[in-house]
């Protein structure tokens, strides 16, 4: 069988399906070109009319920047070259709302596991917010302020609805960390225990858990920091029937 030779005509139709995804040319706020300037410029190489390239300017003067053009990639390259030249400032919008939501959803995903399998400020947490944080910003920077909107109260809704679905349906309890102990705890007699003693955690301290002193299983409390299970730990003091404690 002769195998089939794309021609010119199919490659180029390929490479341009792969092109047809249409982004936006950004015209950003300077502080060295006037309205006249700008207006002229947009008439000029993007072909707007005088009205339009008006309303593009005081929409770029008074929300820092406009969406001037909309288009292919390479038909918007050129049109940034040409307006670079003559000393404005633009940026070509290429990154995807699917990008965009892709960050989202990841960092409440991290966000959820800091909530409910571990607890406190862990790198889970941080990465969660980061991300959502660079999607709202990247949804402002390259898309315009509607878009922007849309996705910060999107995401703020979505946060919201997946913790109160998270906590209503008690996946927090089958997914949080349970530790069952064969111990009974025993009230603390400060003759057996004294301030300088050391332990052992026998659950997490989160900060409230179980330790193991002397022999004997003793509800402890940290001071605010969060001690892992099988951590030492040190008896600070005695406050009832709980025991101050820090990591060794």
């Amino acid at each position: 069988m002769t195998p089939v030779r794309k021609t010119g005509r199919q490659k180029s139709e390929k490479h341009e399906s792969s092109q047809d995804q249409l982004n936006n040319l950004i015209l950003h706020n300077d502080d060295v070109n006037t309205f006249e300037y700008v207006i002229t410029c947009l008439v000029d190489i993007c072909c707007h009319e005088p009205e339009q390239a008006e309303q593009c300017a005081m929409i770029t003067h008074y929300n820092g920047k406009c969406d001037i053009k909309k288009g292919t990639k390479p038909s918007l390259l050129h049109m940034k070259r040409q307006l670079t030249e003559m000393g404005c400032l633009l940026q070509l919008n290429n990154m995807s709302l699917y990008l965009i939501a892709s960050f989202i959803i990841l960092g409440i995903i991290l966000l959820l596991i800091e909530l409910l399998i571990i607890p406190g400020v862990s790198v889970a947490g941080i990465a969660g917010f980061i991300l959502m944080s660079l999607g709202i910003y990247f949804a402002y920077d390259t898309h315009d302020l509607a878009t922007g909107h849309a996705v910060l109260g999107g995401t703020i809704a979505v946060s919201v609805l997946t913790v109160v679905f998270a906590f209503r349906s008690k996946t927090w309890k089958r997914m949080a960390l349970n530790t069952s102990m064969d111990g009974v705890v025993k009230t603390v007699n400060e003759e057996t225990v004294h301030p300088g003693d050391e332990g052992v955690c026998i659950s997490r301290l989160n900060p409230m858990g179980k330790i193991l002193i002397n022999g004997q299983y003793y509800e402890a409390k940290s001071q605010g920091e969060f001690i892992t299970e099988g951590k030492e730990i040190v008896v600070l003091k005695i406050s009832g029937n709980t025991l101050i404690v820090k990591l060794k």
